[in-house]
């Protein structure tokens, strides 16, 4: 239901959702965990809001280790229908998807769907947004590597619980939408959906994939025999064992389970889990507001910022914020916005302007003083200058960003990359600065492959593997998931202290690979 890359056939219909959408009058929904904008009524959209803070107690509340308190809110955008989120993905069929964008990790949705005929009416927006949010909660939260069929198909599984009116949940509810494809549909051999190699992720046809891992850990969970063995299994394979010999060895014969997984296929009813919740804390408060007139204007295109803009959106992009500036010259979201999109298309001295022209409405803001720095910056790594202090000067804005706004992943992350762009050792501040961008938002390929580099250059190789593990099994960034593998298969087995087993520019060139995906 994820997609981070974007099609390029798909661009002009993209650009065509964002003049569309820019028509409709957005409403905003800011609770605990979750800020979500949506373009449909005030009342539905705290209901959205309202059962995502209840999922996200369950999910709280299941978790066996202490969950992360200290992290950004998820930013979820609730377009009204699949086709819309298809444009916006470049994926004909998508519902929804999940990234982590350059002003962090970003749920899109359908408001209503589609999906087929024989769904039964059980695919609703609520499935693909619990969905979504199992996937942001997993990389916030745990640390623990998971292969590709158990990552989606644990997700299927939480996407389709329900809450009744007292807060109690109904966990393990058959995914009817799914029954179609695997009754029908192209079946996926089980050694096939447990296969974690590149070649066997980059093969693969989604639907049979999602189903065919929904019903697998479906059966592992609810069946008291498998069960241990799913637990034995993920511990094999968070410890490095190839997904295929850590099932053999958790599961046994393979064709016997996937013979119990047939039949259990046919089932006419499935077992689940009801959890009460009738203690459970407060959801906190809901607060919905209509964003200003500027605001509502540049929505589309901090969405299509916040999903990642193509090389060949850019120029388009960066046309059409000029027009929102010129319209509200003084509205801090556009300029912000505006420097970041002069910045994607290298015109500086536009870009410059821009963070000007915001600080000159909010002195010292974070956003705008972290501009100055990463333009300058640019600036510099573009005319090959690197002047200890040209580079200090550009340094300083960064510093400040972070004086103005503590807690920024984007700011901490700039500020260690200020001496890696530089060709600088980074200090130990800038080192701790970003383990801290990791701990705000693991979800970040960069932020994580280059935090896994820092920690092999510091000899540190068993820490160095358990930041790349989970994004080397990844089915939604493969470049990113090439590059965590590549790095572990330099780094090997190596003890913590022992010499570096290859050249560090050679980790760093993974990198770079990752960062430009």
């Amino acid at each position: 239901m994820r997609v981070r890359t974007v099609l390029k056939a798909a661009i002009a219909v993209t650009l065509a959702w964002g003049s569309t959408a820019a028509q409709a009058e957005w409403h905003r929904a800011t609770s605990r965990h979750f800020i979500v904008y949506s373009d449909g009524s005030p009342q539905e959209l705290r209901h959205s809001t309202e059962m995502l803070e209840r999922y996200d107690a369950l999910l709280r509340l299941m978790s066996i280790s202490k969950p992360d308190e200290d992290s950004a809110k998820l930013v979820v955008y609730q377009l009204p229908n699949e086709a819309d989120v298809a444009a916006l993905s470049g994926i004909s069929n998508a519902a929804g998807f999940y990234t982590p964008g350059p002003l962090g990790p970003v749920a899109v949705a359908a408001r209503t769907t589609a999906y087929n005929e024989y769904n039964g009416g059980d695919f609703k927006p609520l499935v693909v947004l619990f969905h979504e949010y199992a996937h942001h909660y997993m990389l916030q939260n745990y640390t623990a590597a998971y292969p590709p069929w158990f990552v989606e198909g644990y997700a299927e599984l939480l996407g389709a619980t329900t809450f009744e009116k007292d807060g109690s949940a109904n966990i393990g509810n058959s995914a009817t939408y799914r029954f179609w494809g695997l009754h029908y549909g192209q079946q996926m051999p089980i050694r096939d959906l447990l296969d974690d190699s590149s070649e066997a992720q980059a093969g693969r046809l989604t639907d049979p994939f999602y189903a065919e891992a929904w019903l697998l850990v479906h059966y592992l969970v609810f069946n008291d025999a498998r069960s241990p063995q799913l637990h034995k299994y993920l511990a094999a394979f968070s410890q490095g064992t190839k997904s295929l010999d850590a099932a053999q060895q958790a599961f046994g014969d393979l064709d016997k389970l996937y013979r119990e997984l047939v039949a259990y296929r046919d089932r006419s009813t499935l077992p689940g889990l009801h959890i009460a919740q009738q203690n459970a804390a407060d959801l906190g408060p809901i607060a919905i507001d209509t964003p200003d007139p500027a605001e509502q204007a540049i929505i589309p295109a901090r969405l299509l910022y916040m999903r990642g803009l193509g090389s060949a959106e850019i120029p388009k992009f960066v046309a059409g914020l000029r027009k929102n500036a010129a319209a509200a010259p003084k509205d801090p979201i556009t300029l912000d916005l505006l420097w970041r999109g002069e910045l994607a298309a290298k015109d500086f001295d536009a870009a410059d302007h821009a963070a000007d022209a915001l600080l000159a409405v909010k002195p010292h803001d974070a956003q705008a003083l972290l501009g100055k720095g990463l333009i300058a910056m640019q600036r510099l790594e573009d005319a090959k200058d690197y002047a200890a202090p040209k580079w200090a000067a550009a340094r300083k804005f960064v510093i400040d960003a972070n004086e103005a706004q503590t807690g920024n992943a984007e700011t901490l992350f700039a500020y260690y990359q200020s001496f890696v762009r530089a060709h600088l050792p980074p200090t130990e501040t800038a080192k701790l600065g970003l383990m801290r961008a990791f701990e705000l938002e693991p979800q970040s390929p960069p932020i994580r492959l280059t935090l896994a580099g820092s920690l092999v250059g510091d000899r540190r190789y068993s820490d160095a593997r358990t930041v790349l593990k989970p994004a080397a099994y990844s089915v939604h960034d493969l470049r990113s998931a090439a590059s965590a593998q590549k790095m572990l298969g330099m780094i090997g087995t190596v003890k913590d202290g022992d010499p570096l087993p290859m050249a560090l520019p050679e980790i760093d060139k993974t990198n770079d690979a990752a960062k430009k995906s």
